[in-house]
């Protein structure tokens, strides 16, 4: 868990000796549908890279696409599952996603609908894609926010939807969700 309460894998820019590899993964800063991510090779610090400790119980990756416009409760939500010897399941990696369609029954899907506007608050941020990875005790770990997703077919009707909503406000109200 980080200073802000968000519970996120510990993550850090080298590793210590006493830290062992296979529990690392190594993550660039700014990487497209988790390339660059591999399991952690080295202790030493990588430019343009840092180290996230695995989380080996994970049972599912969820993204949440949040937006401040829209009510939390109509925020649509894919559960995406791969192969186990695939460190992520990005679509791109030949993750599988599934919509949830009632994701308000789920304890999971609650945790990270809540973290998320979190996130988008600390942030500072009107909308994102937000990443998260399950363990087997069902908690949500906080990875990552993707500010400019991709629009695959499985979301490109979500973010038309939402922007279409965001459209038809009145400028004054637009406003407040936009910098």
């Amino acid at each position: 868990m980080n200073e802000s309460g968000i519970p996120t894998p510990e993550s850090k820019l080298s590793l210590d000796r006493r830290d062992n590899l296979n529990e690392w993964i190594e993550k660039r800063f700014n990487s497209q549908g988790g390339a660059g991510i591999c399991k952690a090779r080295s202790r030493n610090h990588i430019d343009g890279k840092y180290y996230q400790r695995f989380i080996n119980d994970r049972i599912s990756e969820l993204r949440v696409h949040g937006f401040k416009w829209i009510d939390p409760k109509d925020w649509r939500l894919q559960r995406r599952r791969g192969d186990e010897d695939e460190i992520a399941w990005n679509y791109s990696r030949g993750g599988r996603f599934v919509t949830i369609n009632r994701p308000h029954v789920l304890s999971d899907c609650n945790e990270a609908i809540e973290i998320t506007t979190n996130v988008l608050d600390i942030l500072d941020m009107g909308f994102g894609a937000v990443d998260f990875v399950i363990d087997s005790d069902r908690n949500a770990w906080f990875i990552e926010i993707n500010s400019c997703p991709g629009f695959q077919e499985l979301s490109k009707e979500i973010y038309i939807n939402a922007f279409e909503a965001l459209k038809a406000m009145r400028l004054k109200d637009i406003l407040e969700y936009t910098h």
